[in-house]
């Protein structure tokens, strides 16, 4: 969702004053969806199956941690390895359980300072993540890693501030 706001102060006056205080615009986007389905795989193939990847054994419990950390976010304990020359039987995705949620919120501040009739100067204040959100990676998949259910990295950047200045003609 997007929007951008021209503010109305000193719009249609002319001076000194009006140009340096008007010409002012707001923009602003916020995006945000749930995590994707996590896949779960395993770090053993042992179908001997001449390739293809190979899933572990589900117990049907869910594998969701009620209250999921980037060290916690995928219990082990649910799942197993199939036996020698047996195919798991943990589906493709684990619906239930998801990566992290996204909710970023961007911003712009622009000020447009009519020089002449066709020249126009812009500066521009860009805020990316302005709230600091941290949105993580999906975590280790891969049944039987060490890491296996744990985040090791931040999916997104912190907070990026930037300036810029354009002459339009």
């Amino acid at each position: 969702m997007n929007a951008v706001y021209e503010l109305p102060f000193f719009k249609k006056q002319t001076g000194f004053l009006p140009k340096v205080l008007g010409g002012w615009q707001m923009g602003g986007i916020w995006m945000g969806f749930s995590g994707g389905p996590l896949g779960i795989g395993s770090n053993v193939n042992n179908t001997f199956s001449q390739g293809g990847g190979q899933r572990p054994n589900w117990n049907g419990t869910s594998p969701c941690v009620a209250n999921p950390t980037a060290d916690r976010w995928l219990d082990a304990a649910v799942f197993s390895n199939p036996p020698a020359y047996t195919f798991g039987n943990l589906g493709r995705t684990m619906n239930g359980c998801r990566s992290d949620v996204t909710s970023q919120i961007d911003m712009t501040l622009t000020k447009n300072t009519r020089i002449k009739e066709k020249l126009n100067v812009q500066f521009r204040t860009e805020m990316f993540n302005i709230t600091n959100t941290v949105r993580f990676s999906p975590p280790n998949q891969t049944f039987g890693n060490p890491q296996f259910g744990q985040i090791a990295a931040q999916n997104n950047q912190p907070r990026v501030i930037q300036f810029g200045l354009k002459l339009i003609f």
